[in-house]
């Protein structure tokens, strides 16, 4: 999550565009908002970061360095 944060904080340094950053936040909010995830955390975020990838909202090295985190 430590990568989630510093990407969030810097977004025109990583130079993020508004449907990344809204991507980001809303992985970052369900992780928050349940301690208790039904499921493995790498998995859910791969799921969820592989779709934003697909969209071409976000770089495969950008998805690569969030996974590392997980």
């Amino acid at each position: 999550m430590e990568r989630i944060n510093d990407l969030l904080s810097n977004p025109e340094k990583y130079d993020l565009s508004l449907q990344a950053r809204d991507g980001l936040r809303e992985l970052k909010r369900i992780f928050d908002g349940n301690p208790f995830f039904p499921m493995e955390p790498y998995v859910y975020a791969k799921n969820h970061l592989y779709g934003m990838y697909a969209r071409g909202v976000i770089s495969g090295d950008l998805m690569q360095s969030i996974l590392s985190d997980f």
